[in-house]
């Protein structure tokens, strides 16, 4: 899901893995590990600069631990410890981060015991993960402050052939017809699949039969892996015997209002993201479903919207119709705004006051009081508060909107603001946001899909609102035959590839499009699809360098005959070498035309790894230095740069006598002056931490 797509796969661990934490370095030999613990994997976690490339898992989680100051211990007898959910952010953003990686990729809970043990432990019903699933995000299920993995309900694969027989034989030399008629029996499968496993009422199979537009829409946004297919027919059909006819103006609206509240969790999930020091006590009953549906559909309440919700199609609408506040809520919205006339959405987000005592974790001015949007307004909050009160008044005013959160330059525990659809100065939809400190460098933050109730990028629903807002007719098309190329990919790669390459033809913006057409090209076929990938969405480098890992992969990292150790055999070495960093290159640039530097300080970290591997010493310390030096303001961000360039560094000392190691200590002395010091009269963690790796230097 999303633009994760480089991230390889791993099979569910039936181990226990348990992390104590202590003041030195322990790790359990491999061959005391179950099978599963000993496969290997890659990178992990992008902001912490450890060296993932392929390797024993108790070798890398013992990295993990020394990064950290840590003892990591994999004990799979610690399986029966009672235990209750852990979240590891606030002690160690990067910890955090890394172990909630890591557990998502292992289909792993993180816990903590009664003695202090930090534990990840295997979730009950987790099955194999399929390959081809690139970046696996379980479902989450909040409980403010903390969150609960789960797997997906419906298992990781899809029940549905995208192709019957004569979609193959014509598939060989497809034609525009060849297509739709693919596209149309692709839906006539999903729906006879729903058919006999999903229990849809027969008055609903009658009016979709009598509404071929409304049919081909629901069947198309049930989600294989995440929805509960006999619920949302319930609910579209509870919403057809009201009003007919609403239903067919609104079908949009009504078709993301069943995919988001098939679960009954769903609008819960969504309000409890992010939120922490409050309890459930403090929060009420949320609008129901049809509440909702009658709320947005009133003609006497169209005027109130900045978007028209018959206008807006449903990929955009989940994240409107998750409008997790009570009926209380929607009438002190009304009665504050809409006396005083349009509504700054851009505003909105500091009419929070901010609560210092909150940050400091010493109380909040809230207290026990309800968590409302008047209280909120009232008592106030920190960012997390005001992301959501924002986001749930731009809702309740018809605009798509979610909490974000990230960390930026001076690191600590995060950051929340809000996204919003809203128009460029052009009139092109785009996301928006607002609380996004652009001073301290918050480039991506993560948001909650409540379809799916999995998390993804900001840059992904960007990526998602510009493809569905410009052509919908396209963009759902080529959703489905996306779909279908995921589907395929694993047993038949050439029609997968076919598939994949129609749909980022007819909509460029659908992301796993590309990535099944990357992961199943060669190496020019790779090559060549990067470099449409990166003409088609210059506005989108987290996609383009995505794209950019996953066609790596296809492409060698050295000439194949290693037995040959001719001069012939070094210079094809060094011919597949710089084919590769060409690649490095290029998307670097375009990283830095986008105003990227967080991106091209990830590119420059595996282009000079390989470089490191073929013993490219100055190169390594030149493209670093570059790197680091015109991005020495970005602070945290840049950092895991400047750990490597350190490790390095040490190093190449040690191995080439001639290394000049007076020069590096030299450059970072030079640099050190830009570097973000503070924030405010708070150290700069990152400061500090730069200090003592120059202080390592040999």
């Amino acid at each position: 899901m999303g633009a994760h797509c480089t991230m390889r796969r791993l099979h569910v661990l039936t181990s226990l893995l348990t992390i104590l934490v202590s003041g030195t370095l322990q790790v359990t030999q491999a061959q005391d590990l179950p099978a599963g613990a000993q496969k290997t994997f890659t990178a992990l976690e992008k902001s912490i600069d450890l060296d993932w490339k392929k390797r024993p898992l108790a070798e890398a989680l013992a990295e993990l631990g020394a990064a950290e100051g840590l003892t990591i211990t994999l004990d799979p007898g610690a399986a029966d410890r009672a235990s209750r959910p852990v979240s590891l952010h606030a002690a160690s953003q990067p910890l955090g981060s890394t172990l909630d990686r890591l557990a998502d990729r292992l289909g792993l809970d993180l816990r903590i015991s009664g003695t202090g043990e930090i534990l990840l432990v295997p979730v009950p019903g987790a099955v194999q993960v399929p390959d081809w699933i690139d970046d696996a995000q379980p479902v989450r299920h909040y409980m403010l402050g903390r969150y609960q993995r789960l797997p997906p309900p419906n298992g990781w694969g899809d029940p549905v052939a995208p192709m019957g027989a004569d979609d193959v034989v014509a598939l060989t030399k497809p034609t525009a017809k060849t297509w739709q008629s693919l596209l149309d029996g692709y839906v006539d499968r999903i729906e006879a699949w729903h058919l006999e496993h999903s229990q849809p009422p027969a008055e609903l199979m009658a009016f979709l039969k009598a509404n071929p537009a409304v049919r081909k829409e629901f069947w198309r946004a049930i989600d294989p892996r995440f929805d509960n297919a006999t619920a949302a027919c319930r609910i579209l059909d509870e919403l057809r015997a009201k009003d007919p006819k609403r239903l067919i103006e609104f079908k949009h609206l009504a078709i993301a209002l069943a995919v988001v509240f098939d679960t009954p969790e769903a609008a819960v999930d969504s309000r409890y993201n992010l939120l922490w020091m409050v309890n459930e006590q403090q929060f009420g009953a949320v609008l129901s479903y049809s509440e909702i549906f009658e709320w947005f559909s009133s003609a006497k309440n169209q005027a109130l919207f900045k978007f028209k919700p018959s206008g807006l199609v449903w990929p955009v609408m989940v994240n409107q119709v998750d409008l997790d506040i009570g009926q209380d809520e929607l009438a002190w919205t009304l009665k504050t705004y809409v006396s005083g006339g349009k509504v700054d959405l851009g505003a909105l987000y500091a009419q929070v006051p901010y609560d210092n005592a909150k940050l400091a974790h010493t109380g909040t001015r809230l207290g026990s009081q309800p968590y409302t949007l008047a209280n909120l307004k009232q008592f106030g909050g920190v960012c997390v508060d005001q992301a959501h009160f924002s986001s749930r008044v731009a809702k309740l005013f018809g605009v798509p909107s979610l909490k974000c959160g990230g960390n930026g330059r001076y690191g600590g525990v995060g950051h929340a603001w809000t996204g919003y659809l809203g128009a460029s100065k052009a009139g092109k939809p785009e996301l928006l946001f607002t609380g996004r400190y652009q001073g301290d460098l918050y480039y991506t933050g993560t948001a909650f899909n409540p379809q799916t109730r999995t998390e993804l990028l900001d840059r992904d629903v960007e990526l998602l609102y510009a493809g569905a807002s410009a052509d919908y007719t396209s963009y759902a098309d080529a959703a489905l035959l996306a779909r279908g190329a995921r589907a395929l990919e694993a047993a038949e790669p050439t029609q997968a590839a076919a598939l994949a390459r129609e749909a980022v033809k007819r909509n460029p913006y659908v992301a796993d499009g590309w990535c099944v057409l990357l992961r199943t090209a060669n190496a020019d076929e790779a090559e060549k699809s990067w470099q449409l990938l990166a003409k088609a969405l210059p506005a989108y480098p987290d996609m383009v360098w995505n794209g950019l890992r996953i066609a790596l992969t296809r492409l060698p990292e050295e000439a194949g005959d290693k037995s040959d150790k001719s001069d012939k055999s070094d210079k094809s070495d060094k011919a597949v070498r710089e084919r590769r960093q060409k690649l490095y290159a290029a998307c670097y640039l375009q990283c830095g035309v986008a105003k990227r530097p967080d991106l091209q300080i990830q590119v420059r970290l595996a282009q000079v790894e390989e470089l490191a591997a073929a013993k490219q010493d100055e190169e390594v310390i030149s493209l670093s230095f570059e790197t680091v030096r015109a991005n020495v303001k970005e602070g945290t961000i840049i950092m895991p740069l400047v750990k490597r360039v350190v490790t390095l560094a040490n190093r190449f000392a040690v191995d080439n006598p001639r290394f000049r190691m007076a020069v590096v200590k030299d450059t970072f002395s030079k640099l050190e002056k830009d570097f973000p010091k503070a924030r405010g009269s708070d150290i700069n963690p990152a400061w500090t931490e730069w200090q003592e790796l120059v202080r390592t230097l040999k």
